[in-house]
């Protein structure tokens, strides 16, 4: 039993290690982890869970710190963390007849133009340079503002951004559905870089084959364009799975059942306020998909000797 605590907090270290994120979004991911456990799990492992907890978060801190000390790295951009905002102002500056004194907003906002591409909002973050908390909080400001005055085209600019994560028969390609001309991305797992001009090497023959294999997985096969077994390779399916096995738990009053599925629908919600949504993001959601499965199917079984209720 121990094992499985450790194993729960090493996961948690380099989950959390594993991407530069912001302070502040870490902390929040952090911080909701741990509630969820000491929510769900039972009274007698509360106090293994939460000092797993918090030494993963310490492992987290001192690794972080250390190389942050070392390499002095920049400070993550703000703009990223508030990208769905930016681009429902964005939206607005595109969409809408506006008077002087809310055009003269816009362009405090957006030095630049407002630039809004539907499923991508880089080209509206990047148009903002905002850094100061003043700075910000104006922003917030304007936000309000708008936002009272057209909710409706907030709403749409949320679901056009977002329509990849909730739509099961979305076709997820990455940047060229916004960008023609970006030929990197397509629907891949996985970044594929099609220019390898910049590679410092010539590549040899086994090289170039591999290349072109993986270059026909990743940017030409459509598997989500079949009929049925796209739903296996659709994150609106996995998330509508995850919603309804979440409600159905709630009903059956199975709580302890929430805090796997739990996780995951509140890793849905921060992966669907990307910048943009790519497969490779939610790759945990189709590996969990056997989870959530047993879950839905099994929930109902009060049998306290059934494999899943012992597994909770």
């Amino acid at each position: 039993k121990n094992g499985k605590y450790c194993l729960f907090g090493a996961v948690l270290a380099f989950t959390l290690l594993s991407r530069n994120n912001s302070s502040e979004v870490t902390f929040l991911i952090a911080l909701a982890a741990v509630c969820l456990l000491f929510l769900f799990f039972a009274k007698n492992n509360r106090k293994k869970a939460a000092a797993m907890s918090l030494t993963a978060l310490l492992i987290y801190c001192v690794v972080q710190g250390s190389l942050s000390a070392a390499y002095t790295p920049e400070k993550p951009s703000t703009n990223t963390t508030f990208s769905l905002p930016i681009q429902q102002v964005a939206k607005i500056a595109v969409s809408c007849d506006l008077n002087e004194e809310e055009q003269e907003k816009i362009d405090w906002i957006f030095p630049g133009g407002a630039k809004y591409y539907p499923g991508l909002s880089d080209p509206a973050k990047g148009a903002v340079s905002m850094e100061t908390d003043e700075e910000w909080q104006h922003f917030w400001e304007i936000w309000k503002y708008f936002g009272k005055k057209y909710t409706g085209l907030y709403l749409t600019a949320f679901l056009e951004s977002t329509v990849d994560f909730w739509y099961p028969n979305a076709i997820v390609d990455g940047y060229n559905q916004c960008v023609p001309s970006y030929k990197n991305y397509d629907k891949c797992w996985f970044y594929f870089e099609t220019d390898k001009s910049g590679w410092g090497y010539e590549q040899n023959d086994l090289n170039k084959l591999f290349g072109k294999i993986y270059s026909k997985i990743a940017l030409f096969i459509s598997f989500e364009k079949v009929p049925v077994f796209s739903m296996f390779f659709s994150i609106g399916f996995q998330l509508w799975m995850i919603v309804n096995t979440f409600l159905f738990v709630i009903y059956k009053r199975r709580y302890a059942l929430l805090l796997p599925i739990g996780l995951l629908l509140f890793y849905c919600v921060f992966t669907a306020l990307t910048p943009i949504i790519l497969m490779r993001y939610v790759c945990a959601l189709f590996m969990c998909f056997p989870l959530v499965v047993s879950v839905l199917f099994n929930c109902g079984n009060n049998n306290q000797n059934h494999r899943l209720n012992r597994w909770f």
